[in-house]
């Protein structure tokens, strides 16, 4: 049954009440208590280390909390129960998740965030691209050192027709068994894109890697992967259009592929299959 305004809301376990707390005191729920985190560890946390997906779109939507910090919501070190489910939310709130694992992944299609940020987290989904992002809004996402695994044709993280601050994904694995790696076909993006330090991606099927025809960058793009790999077809990257610079550096990759272009503006760098090459600033 529909939850109304006028109705109680469910019950909040007690490491839910935490959050809320935190949130109304602008303050990082920190459930690790700065320790490290990897997959192990996550895929072992009990109900104490779990927040519901459900409980977070509330919040989202301006439930649980009356007064919230201007900081957001922010957590680390957090089991994410179900489906993050955001599509169509506006909110005034940034969403910080840091070293957490959503094995159901988050759904912003058509959403207005103040701020998406998936820092170090593992994200999943048995048929679904686990960040699906089509149409979303938002003044940054960052999913830097997050590891996303997708088994979906739509790839795994869709970002087509999304408007964006800025995207940031240094040192993101992108890895899907069944299309692309990222698919950002008319992306905006109003300041930089990176993919750099240790980024990798890997796709396969009929689809590119990654996808980025149409995409217009207010700022600067920087592509510089640690591997972009592909199981059957050439490595393509579609035409983009920035309006400062491009940097390119592909040379710590195999990309022996005669398939392999990137391409801005009227510049473009192609791979002859011979060898790898860079290109800084183009206009």
């Amino acid at each position: 049954m529909a939850i109304t305004a006028d109705q109680p809301q469910p019950s909040l376990s007690p490491v839910e009440q935490r959050l809320i707390e935190h949130i109304e005191r602008g303050d990082l729920l920190d459930l690790c208590g700065g320790q490290p985190v990897d997959d192990a560890a996550m895929r072992s946390w009990d109900e104490t280390l779990t927040i519901s997906a459900g409980v977070i779109r509330d919040i989202l939507r301006g439930r649980h909390v009356t007064d919230p910090d201007p900081h957001g919501l922010r957590l680390r070190g957090a089991r994410i129960d179900g489906w993050l489910d955001l599509e169509n939310i506006t909110s005034a709130m940034s969403l910080e998740l840091e070293d957490c694992f959503l094995e159901l992944g988050v759904n912003a299609r058509d959403a207005d965030l103040k701020g998406l940020v998936l820092a170090g987290c593992r994200l999943s989904h048995p048929t679904e691209p686990p960040l699906d992002g089509t149409r979303l809004t938002a003044t940054v996402v960052s999913m830097n050192g997050t590891v996303i695994h997708a088994h979906a044709a739509e790839g795994a993280v869709r970002l087509l027709g999304a408007h964006l601050g800025g995207l940031y994904c240094d040192g993101a694995q992108l890895v899907n068994d069944s299309g692309r790696a990222l698919d950002a076909e008319n992306l905006r993006v109003d300041q930089d894109v990176f993919l750099r330090d240790g980024f990798q991606a890997r796709a396969s099927g009929d689809s590119v890697v990654l996808d980025l025809i149409d995409t217009r960058i207010g700022g600067a793009l920087v592509l510089s992967p640690d591997s972009l790999e592909h199981r059957t077809h050439a490595l393509r990257i579609g035409a983009l259009s920035t309006s400062w610079s491009v940097s390119v550096e592909v040379s710590r990759m195999d990309c022996r592929s005669p398939g392999f272009q990137v391409r801005a503006g009227e510049s473009a760098l192609a791979n002859s299959g011979q060898q790898c090459s860079r290109v800084e600033d183009v206009q």
